[in-house]
């Protein structure tokens, strides 16, 4: 009749909440809450109310280049170190590192199949 359909009659467009407040926002938090990355900073907004999807609180955290900096873990060792014992003349102290056994080489794996 009027030449609309009836989706396009009966459509609510929903608003946008502003980028502008919403980049506000996402300072905000990150300057407050410095070691929290992209993921927590969504769902702190989420939870203020700011219905944003995941991508575009990425692609606004990265265009304000709030990249986080990664800490590196530290390796801990097992055992503690001790200090070598030094020798007080030659041959004093004598020590070896085996890798491999000099007489594994002599030594024959192949498997004989016998017949009867």
């Amino acid at each position: 009749m009027i030449g609309l359909s009836r989706t396009s009659f009966y459509y609510k467009p929903v608003s946008k909440p502003d980028e502008d407040i919403i980049i506000k926002r996402l300072k905000k938090l990150a300057e407050t809450r410095r070691r929290f990355g992209c993921p927590r900073l969504h769902i702190m907004l989420r939870r203020e109310g700011f219905k944003i999807n995941h991508k575009r609180t990425e692609r606004i955290y990265s265009q304000l280049g709030l990249i986080l900096r990664i800490r590196l873990r530290k390796k801990m060792s097992s055992q503690l170190r001790t200090e070598m014992p030094k020798p007080a003349y030659p041959n004093h102290i004598w020590s070896m590192d085996f890798i491999k056994d000099s007489n594994s080489r002599l030594m024959n794996t192949r498997h004989v199949r016998a017949r009867p």
